[in-house]
């Protein structure tokens, strides 16, 4: 609890009060003394009253991403039996604060706002949220963490980035799994896998739905290799994990099978949706390693690197890996 500009007047004013109270004896002088002491201590307890037994809940309508408008609902839940909450400030880091004027007495309200996450990485309401009142006297202002063990993924941002120029000779086609690629298997369908190849015989006939899986062809497959090697600039890291999200993001949705290689970590060749955000579930954590181990030996084959500084281990698969960008240069 901290006193506002306002109380710190009231403050000054009961002193001096108090003051005139001692010099005159006047039993008026008193009771305003009296009277200005019990909101200072009324205005106290208030506060405390208010912002008890308050939990907080947000549920993203999407998946949230750096710089990105999306949409949240936003939950005050009031567990007190008796006293309802007024004035409530919700301050959560990074995204932004929200206003509750009234929360009835076990009741909760509910209200849909939008967001923008400025930095990427797991966000912990405990951890990054607040609550806030000043309610009824505005001076004393109170805050408290609210009780949520809820988390949630933010995503790095996704740029609107043109792949012609930088990967042509890897993506000159629209569909790279096409009806040219040689046929393998029937399997029951996963998350993420395009409509189009639902094999509906099969469905019809066992009851499941079933899709058609082909040989991977080797224009099928890119591999992207970011350099997460003690980079020498932090704005620079940020960019080339965005540039490195993008690219997957991209690649992903025309039906290319991208692989993802960093220092200590390596994601398989994979497509659709759920691949994807295997992808993005290691860029939303990832930060800059200490250790030179990387986790693959032999060459990528047909990439991209993206690299931070000359002295990082990445550099040896500069010469055998198709396209080398700086992340300085992004």
């Amino acid at each position: 609890m901290k006193f506002t500009r306002e109380g710190i007047r009231v403050i000054i004013a009961t002193l001096l009060f108090s003051f005139a109270a001692l010099n005159t004896g006047n039993n008026l002088m008193y009771l305003i003394l009296a009277t200005m002491i019990s909101v200072l201590f009324l205005s106290s307890i208030v506060t405390y009253l208010t912002l008890r037994g308050i939990e907080v809940i947000i549920e993203p309508e999407d998946e949230l991403f750096v710089a990105q408008p999306a949409r949240v609902n936003i939950t005050i839940k009031n567990r007190k039996a008796f006293i309802p909450s007024c004035s409530i400030l919700v301050d959560i880091k990074d995204l932004g604060n929200f206003y509750m004027p009234y929360v009835p007495s076990r009741n909760s309200i509910t209200v849909k706002e939008f967001i923008l996450p400025q930095k990427r990485g797991i966000l912990r309401l405990k951890e990054r949220s607040k609550l806030t009142t000043g309610f009824p006297f505005i001076f004393t202002q109170r805050t408290l963490r609210p009780d949520s063990d809820r988390s949630f993924v933010i995503y790095p941002e996704l740029k609107d980035i043109d792949l012609a120029n930088i990967l042509a000779d890897e993506i000159g086609h629209e569909n790279p799994v096409a009806a040219s690629d040689e046929f393998h298997n029937i399997r029951e369908y996963r998350h993420g896998d395009e409509s189009r190849l639902i094999h509906w015989k099969a469905t019809a006939k066992t009851g499941v739905l079933m899709v058609k899986e082909f040989m991977l062809s080797e224009t099928s497959k890119f591999t992207i290799v970011l350099d997460n090697f003690s980079p020498p600039d932090t704005m620079s890291f940020e960019r080339s994990v965005s540039f490195a999200a993008s690219i997957a993001s991209k690649l992903i949705n025309v039906g290319v099978y991208v692989r993802m290689v960093t220092c200590k970590k390596i994601i398989p060749f994979g497509t659709g949706k759920e691949h994807l955000f295997k992808i993005l579930d290691i860029l939303a954590i990832i930060e800059p390693a200490d250790s030179a181990e990387c986790p693959i030996e032999e060459e990528p084959g047909d990439g991209i690197l993206i690299l931070q500084s000359d002295s990082s281990p990445f550099k040896k698969f500069q010469t055998s890996i198709h396209t080398v960008v700086y992340a300085s240069n992004l």
